[in-house]
C-alpha cells in the first residue's frame, strides 16, 4: 500500500468520533430544550406566587418569592 494513499483512506476511528459528536449534539439540544421549559415554568410559578406584585405590604421574606431589587 502506498503511504500517500493511506492518508486519504477513511479511518474507522474518525467515523466513531463523528458519530459521538452527533450524539453529543443531540443530547445537548435535548438538555437545552428541557432547561428552557424549566425556566419558563419557574417564571410562571413565580408570577403566580407574586399576587401582591411589587407593592406587597409584607416583607419580601414572607412573600415566597425572592426580591430581585435587593
Amino acid at each position: 500500500m502506498d503511504p500517500q494513499n493511506a492518508l486519504f483512506q477513511p479511518q474507522p476511528d474518525i467515523w466513531h468520533v463523528v458519530g459521538e459528536l452527533q450524539r453529543l449534539q443531540t443530547i445537548q439540544t435535548e438538555h437545552s430544550d428541557r432547561l428552557s421549559r424549566v425556566e419558563r415554568r419557574q417564571e410562571d410559578t413565580s408570577r403566580i406566587k407574586s399576587v401582591w406584585g411589587g407593592s406587597s405590604p409584607f416583607p419580601s421574606i414572607l412573600s415566597g418569592t425572592p426580591n430581585q431589587g435587593i
